[in-house]
């Protein structure tokens, strides 16, 4: 509220507490009671709250790359999926002895990996056995095949494994 329509309101409106019949100074000018007029006591008309426009599925975050075998030839998941500690600051105090988790470790061997004709036909020679997109191979999906690897998937998480003669070793949770 400006400074000149509080005064004129609050010089219209102190005799009313009073009890005394208002009484205009003269200084409020017919042209200052017109304009306390227009302005009244109602706000002025807000603007429309824009609408949030629904997410571009184009601009979704892209899926994490595939893990790949290390130098060792081994693909750890348990590591992969182990959530750090999520502590800003660390407490000197907290309990952070963790057990460690039941490992079991998985030899895959993919011997071949075939495309004919597009993803539909593509299959893989995994362990010594024939594979399609969409097979277990022991708590693995076959997710796609490539010309040179295969990808795997275990929840979340995809592995890719390059068609090699030294199997790839991979270190999952019981």
């Amino acid at each position: 509220m400006k400074p000149r329509t509080f005064l004129l309101l609050f010089a219209l409106v102190a005799p009313a507490f009073a009890g005394s019949e208002p009484e205009l100074p003269p200084v409020i000018r017919a042209a200052d009671l017109a304009v306390l007029g227009e302005q009244g006591t109602q706000s002025p008309p807000r603007a429309p709250v824009p609408s949030i426009p629904p997410p571009d599925p184009a601009a979704a975050p892209a899926a994490a790359a595939p893990l790949a075998p290390n130098q060792d030839g081994v693909i750890d998941l348990v590591a992969a999926a182990a959530q750090p500690d999520a502590d800003s600051q660390p407490n000197p105090f907290r309990v952070r002895h963790r057990p460690k988790p039941a490992v079991r470790e998985v030899p895959l061997a993919v011997q071949a990996a075939l495309r004919a004709g597009g993803a539909r036909g593509a299959s893989a020679v995994i362990n010594g056995e024939t594979c399609c997109a969409g097979d277990r191979v022991d708590d693995l999906v076959v997710e796609a095949i490539g010309a040179g690897s295969v990808t795997l998937r275990r929840g979340p998480i995809l592995i890719e494994v390059p068609v090699q003669e030294q199997p790839v070793l991979v270190r999952m949770p019981r």
